[in-house]
């Protein structure tokens, strides 16, 4: 049986608020003390001040429960954690940062970057994200968090 304790791999709970079911500050609290390795505020709709708005509140909320919280494309003086696509992190002179992640779409580009983390969504197309409806089974085995 699967065990989360001893896994080798990181959980990071990636955002996108307009599939929150409710408030979505009150989510991310329940996201948070579900205390996954990190969460990335990833709210790529928004103009930068309505995201750095939203981002002081997250890393708040993150901070409250351990969980470094990862910002995604913005960033000043109060971030920690940044996650950037390639292009962006190419263009950038970056302040010194606990940790920089890069998105990457190839082998090359995971070469070039240099991040302390380096995603690689899947290269092929996957079908649209349809979320489960309440009446449907949930693995008995499996921490899970409604979004």
């Amino acid at each position: 049986m699967f065990n989360v304790a001893e896994r080798n791999f990181k959980i990071i709970c990636v955002t996108n608020r307009q599939l929150c079911r409710g408030d979505f500050l009150v989510r991310l609290h329940e996201i948070a003390a579900a205390r996954p390795d990190a969460v990335m505020l990833r709210e790529k709709d928004l103009p930068l001040a309505d995201y750095l708005a939203l981002s002081g509140q997250a890393q708040q909320i993150c901070r409250g429960y351990g969980v470094p919280c990862i910002w995604h494309t913005y960033f000043n003086e109060e971030t920690e954690f940044l996650h950037l696509p390639l292009g962006l992190w190419q263009q950038y002179n970056l302040p010194p940062l606990q940790a920089l992640g890069v998105s990457c779409h190839s082998l090359a580009e995971a070469v070039r970057a240099a991040g302390s983390c380096i995603m690689l969504p899947p290269v092929k197309s996957i079908p649209k994200f349809k979320p489960r409806k309440s009446s449907e089974a949930r693995p008995t085995n499996s921490k899970t968090a409604d979004i």
